[in-house]
């Protein structure tokens, strides 16, 4: 089943207006004045079940794709998030535990620890732990990650993993 655009749905998610986030002299706007994609949602409408859960709207699907590819943005799971709004910190608390990077996505926290070491322990994860559970991580969702010098992804349990400082280089598939 094709999916329709609903004005309505943006409550659902975060708020993003183009005017805030692209400048008015930005090649997607030009993009956007040249590409018309106004009858794509007729001549798909064919290809889709009438039945089922409504898929993405094809107009929408085809100018995320398109800013993708305008943007050198290779994987489709990284689009939805090139909007989101993030911030980065350094994390020490006055009795000293301390997290080298917190990235706050708002709905979700990721702390990040960086061990120059080829193996890692349960205590490398001792911050990240009680920062989810009693510091300012406590009732947000919380993903904890050790980057270290060895070469293997272990899970860790409680949201938390590690992963090789290679990954940051290299195309690696973390699933």
């Amino acid at each position: 089943m094709m999916g329709t655009r609903q004005e309505a749905q943006s409550a659902l998610f975060y708020a993003f207006t183009i005017e805030t986030h692209v400048p008015a002299d930005h090649m997607l706007r030009a993009v956007d004045r040249f590409v018309d994609l106004a009858g794509i949602r007729q001549h798909l409408a064919p290809l889709y079940s009438p039945i089922g859960r409504p898929s993405v709207d094809p107009e929408l699907m085809i100018r995320i794709l398109l800013v993708g590819y305008i943007m050198g943005i290779r994987s489709q799971r990284r689009l939805p998030m090139q909007g989101e709004d993030y911030r980065l910190y350094h994390w020490r608390s006055a009795d000293r535990r301390e997290i080298d990077i917190v990235i706050d996505g708002g709905h979700r926290l990721v702390g990040v620890e960086v061990k120059a070491a080829t193996t890692v322990a349960a205590e490398d994860f001792k911050h990240l732990k009680w920062f989810a559970k009693d510091g300012p991580g406590e009732g947000r969702s919380t993903v904890g990650i050790v980057f270290y010098l060895g070469q293997e992804k272990l899970t860790m349990g409680d949201g938390n993993l590690t992963l090789p400082l290679s990954v940051l280089w290299a195309a690696v598939d973390l699933t």
